[in-house]
């Protein structure tokens, strides 16, 4: 599968689509959360990130929430935004929503086991989550795709949008992917 940049569109094409995982993840509360049921038919937004990353997983939230806050209604300003913490050590249900609460508390925070997410990146042809060693203060990095995996209403994956994408590009595109738009 190869992804381009293709004109004025964000992020990445894919050619040809990618199938959504047959992934259940758990939500916050404890519930299975079956991606290909809960997202059926819907404009959805999938990111892998972590609570305590630095940098690429905040600006990529705050730039997606104030995107929405300027799109404001219609087409593509409701997405379901997907969160899944890939740090299972210390994505805890409260850390997930804490953190995603301070841009938009409509995002679903996702977690699994370390294979679980591990196998549905591999469904996205994406590489796995890679556990730094701990330093003496117990801390360690956390590598991860920064990129947000976009299924439109049709059920497939057209693009891919990395955490530097602009918050114009996202104002511009939503619209259109929710309305089954990708090229």
């Amino acid at each position: 599968t190869g992804a381009a940049t293709t004109g004025d569109w964000g992020g990445e094409l894919f050619d040809p689509p990618l199938e959504k995982p047959d992934t259940v993840f758990t939500d916050l509360d404890g519930n299975p959360f079956d991606l290909r049921a809960e997202t059926a038919d819907q404009l959805t937004l999938l990111f892998y990130g972590y609570t305590s990353c630095p940098n690429e997983c905040p600006i990529y939230m705050a730039t997606l929430a104030s995107a929405l806050e300027t799109i404001r209604s219609g087409p593509g300003s409701r997405p379901q935004v997907l969160f899944v913490g890939v740090d299972t050590a210390r994505d805890t249900p409260e850390e997930v929503r804490g953190f995603l609460d301070e841009f938009n508390s409509a995002f679903i925070g996702l977690t699994a086991s370390p294979e679980v997410i591990d196998d549905s990146l591999g469904q996205l042809m994406l590489p796995g989550v890679a556990i730094g060693e701990p330093d003496e203060n117990g801390n360690y990095e956390v590598g991860h795709v920064s990129r947000s995996i976009v299924f439109t209403p049709d059920n497939v994956a057209h693009r891919m949008y990395g955490y530097d994408t602009r918050q114009t590009q996202w104002v511009r595109d939503l619209p259109l992917l929710a309305e089954g738009e990708w090229r």
